[in-house]
């Protein structure tokens, strides 16, 4: 039970609890200041219950009426691609874009600059788009692929103008790109 103020500590941290019951505050991060390190908050406990009193299970993670969780990590894309296959009882799963990131670290500045601009905008055609992007290129009706760092990595897009959603397909090196674009997988 944290009744006070628990604050991970701005290093890579792991709880493991039964369960966790906030009638206090747990802080891991903020909106202001999102925590940037690792956060593993693991539950060990059962799926039955604790009893009548409370009806939660043990493994439970449950913020009770005046506490507050406070989850707040790096802005991250809402899905990704698994960089391999997960064998049947996987605990662990290795995904594309966090291989990506780690590999490419100056891309995420420009990479969250363009996510800004285009949360910002509404387009309803692709004049528009280059209007802000003035190097993007469009192969097809909807797909668009716009140039990272000065080129050196390619962002490919479907941009759903009626939909008013942009898809992310591939965020790659140029040399991918152009293995992509080889095999005639864009």
């Amino acid at each position: 039970m944290i009744a006070g103020a628990l604050e991970f500590d701005r290093r890579d941290l792991a709880l493991t609890a039964e369960r966790i019951e906030v009638a206090g505050t747990l802080r891991v991060g903020t909106e202001t200041s999102p925590f940037t390190q690792l956060a593993t908050i693991t539950l060990t406990g059962s799926a039955q219950t604790t009893g009548p009193d409370l009806g939660l299970m043990t493994k439970a993670l449950a913020v009770m009426i005046g506490g507050t969780l406070d989850l707040h990590g790096a802005p991250r894309a809402g899905w990704t691609r698994l960089a391999a296959t997960a064998p049947a009882g996987a605990t662990q799963l290795t995904l594309e874009r966090e291989e990506f990131g780690r590999k490419h670290a100056e891309a995420a500045g420009p990479l969250r600059d363009w996510a800004s601009i285009m949360r910002r905008k509404t387009y309803t055609e692709h004049l528009q788009v280059q209007q802000d992007f003035a190097t993007v290129d469009f192969i097809g009706p909807r797909r668009a692929v716009f140039n990272i760092c000065g080129n050196a990595y390619r962002l490919v897009v479907d941009l759903r103008y009626d939909l008013r959603r942009v898809y992310v397909r591939h965020v790659v090196t140029h040399a991918e790109y152009d293995r992509l674009m080889k095999r005639g997988l864009l």
